[in-house]
């Protein structure tokens, strides 16, 4: 296995100071360019996991270190920066704007990571790439890419939130069920994607899912209420 690009270690996480911890790991760590499948039942700490290590959320006690970056030395500003410039992240609840276009979501990490923008200069630019990713994930269209996001279905909308992820080639996808709205079809069509994507761009992988079938597919399965001290 290759070098860690994601390592954390102590890592322990409350709602609030002083309540029992949702979240406790000894070590959490994941190679360069591995797909890492972490499982687990409702309340587990699937999601909680995932906003620490994007760096959405800052642990009570341990170290997180994502590129060699130790997140607790930034402040709230330049973590943002850095999820940017580094992370395409597919939130559970979306978070498109619902007031931009479909085109317009997806291209919106080029707009506040410079570093995602310039990788794409030899790919036609951001839109060229969004066009083509959305195609790809069977919502392309001149009529589709012009729509407001707040008037798609769950299905749709999910997947603009992916293609958003995607874009720019960010080293790292972290992924909070990309695949709950989908049918089996459009599922399974999402995923050959997103392993093709990683595998051509070098991208290392955390997805988190209720649906085990979709194991296969990663090199590593995480069972979280296994190894989360706080249940």
């Amino acid at each position: 296995m290759s070098t860690p690009i994601i390592e954390a270690h102590d890592l322990v996480f409350a709602w609030q100071t002083h309540h029992t911890p949702v979240l406790s790991l000894e070590e959490f760590t994941v190679s360069a360019r591995e797909r890492v499948f972490i499982k687990g039942p409702s309340g587990s700490g699937k999601s909680t996991l995932l906003g620490l290590l994007g760096g959405v959320m800052q642990p009570q006690h341990g170290d997180i270190e994502v590129l060699g970056q130790p997140l607790a030395r930034l402040n709230q500003g330049e973590r943002d920066c850095f999820r940017a410039d580094h992370v395409g992240f597919v939130f559970q609840m979306f978070n498109l704007i619902p007031y931009l276009s479909v085109i317009e979501n997806v291209t919106l990490p080029c707009r506040f990571s410079r570093k995602r923008g310039g990788r794409l200069f030899a790919r036609d630019g951001p839109e060229s790439e969004a066009l083509r990713l959305l195609g790809d994930l069977g919502i392309g269209g001149e009529a589709f890419i012009g729509k407001k996001v707040a008037d798609l279905s769950v299905g749709q909308q999910q997947r603009v939130a992916v293609a958003r992820a995607l874009l720019g080639v960010p080293e790292i996808i972290v992924a909070d069920e990309p695949t709950s709205a989908l049918d089996t079809d459009l599922r399974d069509a999402f995923i050959k994607l997103l392993m093709q994507e990683c595998e051509e761009n070098n991208t290392t992988l955390i997805f988190v899912s209720h649906d085990g079938g979709l194991a296969r597919y990663f090199d590593r399965v995480v069972d979280l209420k296994k190894i989360n001290r706080a249940h």
